[in-house]
């Protein structure tokens, strides 16, 4: 097209070239003409007869005095210029760039005249050529032809791209006709026969590899199940479609453990998690793990156990006479998980925090005022996901929680309990550790300690941050337990600051750092940010800001924010 574009506008160029040069002609005529007549003398009637009171005759100073008439030099001059304009002219108007008629040719109406148009502009383009050859000056044949091998460029160009076009839809009859032959089990035998023929296609040889490569492959994980990952179904299904499958199974997993008969938190539950849609809670995945070794680990673990207590299972319903659909008591199959011989350990998940993690004021709740039965540590979020796991994996006890919360720590106590191992006998070394301490790093205690250290509380948070995440992936001398899989959890949703950038001060180091480290983040503040920060009397997932009256300082969520 800009091909086409640009002989058209050489054609109208060349076109008003030529009408003006008529005009040129016409003016250069008419100026002469005019030049002539002044050489006339003017003679009135007072000239011929003056009046001895009257002026005499004084002629023009450019006129000439030469008898009054015009010389046959100054004739044959005024005729030699007119004839040369009229010879200019012609020159410019025998133009034959496309004969006056092959420019309206450049252009089809429409893709289907295309290829007639294309036609016809070189059947006149050889016409033009051989009638040039025969008769023309060699002035006008020489400006022609570079004229000539212009167009011969933009038919080259259209023929080109007919060509492309026409090999496009072979190509794609090609395909069309290999997907009809696919469908047909006789055509596809009869053609996998011939691989040289033309009915096998480049496609349908990829497809049978394909075929061939994903039916070996199904056949040796049906029979060799060495992975956490061949459990899954096929295609593998992301977090969001798993946790909309499974979203009956998560409301009766979200229960408390003292309330898992009545279940008076049902309808509570229900509402936070039509809030909390599968889109909103995508918001709180912020990074993912660099490194798959600790993931693969962790997989390996919980596919080990769960293979052993899958094989005790099976054998107890064989036993029984019972199908793979008909329930098993979960008393009983915790039963027939401590009755393993040598069973494959749990996964050891640590989860360490503050005041929040421990579960202080959790619970408060809009359900009821009776909350002397859920007590801190077993309503926090940490609790709930010893019920949760279970439950959700069929009552297969595959997972250990440990939580080490204790009010007021932050990441620089977390620091140094994992520098100095100080962890209780009962808590196995972790393959899974999460921190929980972005509270209390943005706690008013730690904004003071930043004062005294003469640093602001953002060089505090991300130089404390980084100690701790170098100190958990560095692995320790003498100790036989590789580094655990980090964790990093954004809680914080309080009011300590009241600008915007104080208040994300905790996510934008944990992002960074996470990015940097190649460590796993979760913010549960992104999550519910706009929630709580455009209702600030809001409470399900924050703490309440004005709960005497006044707006107070407060950063301990309520129940909502530990049962998601």
């Amino acid at each position: 097209n800009l091909y086409q574009k640009a002989s058209y506008n050489k054609i109208l160029f060349l076109w008003n070239l030529r009408q003006h040069s008529y005009l040129f002609c016409c003016g250069c005529l008419w100026q002469r003409i005019s030049s002539a007549v002044s050489h006339f003398p003017i003679k009135s009637t007072a000239a011929m007869a003056p009046s001895q009171t009257s002026a005499p005759f004084l002629p023009h100073p450019h006129r000439r005095r030469n008898g009054g008439g015009i010389k046959i030099r100054t004739v044959t001059t005024h005729t030699a210029t007119f004839l040369a304009g009229v010879f200019i002219a012609t020159v410019f108007s025998t133009v034959h760039l496309t004969n006056n008629h092959f420019s309206y040719n450049l252009t089809p109406s429409s893709c289907g005249d295309f290829a007639n148009s294309g036609a016809d502009s070189v059947l006149k383009l050889s016409k033009a050529k051989s009638e040039n050859k025969n008769g023309e000056a060699s002035a006008n044949r020489l400006g022609d032809q570079s004229n000539y091998q212009n167009v011969s460029k933009d038919i080259e160009l259209q023929n080109f791209l007919l060509e492309e076009q026409r090999k496009t839809e072979e190509l794609q009859r090609e395909i069309d006709k290999s997907r009809k032959i696919n469908e047909s089990p006789k055509s596809v035998s009869s053609t996998t026969s011939e691989p040289n023929s033309m009915e096998e296609s480049f496609q349908q040889r990829l497809l049978r590899e394909f075929q061939d490569y994903y039916k070996n492959n199904l056949d040796k994980k049906s029979s060799h199940n060495n992975d956490m990952c061949s459990l899954l179904p096929n295609p593998t299904p992301n977090t969001l479609s798993l946790w909309s499958h499974f979203l009956p199974h998560i409301l009766d997993s979200s229960k408390h453990s003292h309330d898992w008969h009545e279940y008076e938190f049902h309808d509570f539950t229900a509402r936070l998690l039509s809030i909390l849609t599968p889109d909103r809670l995508n918001r709180g995945v912020k990074t993912l793990p660099l490194d798959w070794t600790p993931v693969q680990r962790s997989l390996t673990i919980l596919h080990k156990r769960w293979t052993a207590i899958q094989k005790e299972v099976d054998s107890f319903r064989k036993k029984n006479n019972l199908s793979p659909t008909d329930p098993i008591d979960p008393k009983t199959i915790e039963k027939l998980q401590n009755s393993i011989p040598n069973a494959p350990r749990k996964l050891n998940i640590l989860i360490m925090g503050g005041s929040v993690t421990m579960g202080v004021v959790c619970h408060l709740n809009p359900v009821t005022t009776q909350t002397g039965k859920y007590s801190r540590r077993a309503c926090a979020w940490p609790g709930r996901l010893n019920t949760f796991f279970p439950y959700l994996f069929g009552y297969y006890d595959l997972v250990n929680i440990d939580s080490l919360a204790l009010g007021g720590t932050n990441t620089e106590s977390g620091r140094t309990i994992w520098d100095y191992s100080i962890l209780p006998d009962e808590i196995p070394y972790p393959d899974i550790l999460i921190n929980g301490y972005a509270t209390n790093d943005m706690h008013y205690n730690s904004v003071q300690d930043a004062i005294k250290r003469n640093v602001t509380l953002e060089q505090s948070v991300f130089e404390l941050s980084q100690s701790f995440i170098r100190q958990v992936l560095t692995p320790k001398k003498g100790c036989g337990h590789p580094p655990p899989l980090l964790l990093y959890l954004d809680d914080y949703m309080g009011n300590e600051q009241n600008e915007i950038r104080e208040t994300m001060i905790s996510s934008r180091v944990i992002h960074e750092l996470s990015g940097y480290y190649g460590i796993g983040s979760i913010s549960y503040a992104d999550v519910v940010r706009d929630i709580v920060y455009g209702d600030t009397r809001e409470w399900w997932f924050s703490s309440n800001w004005y709960e005497k009256g006044d707006y107070e300082r407060a950063v301990h969520p309520h129940m909502g924010m530990h049962i998601r």
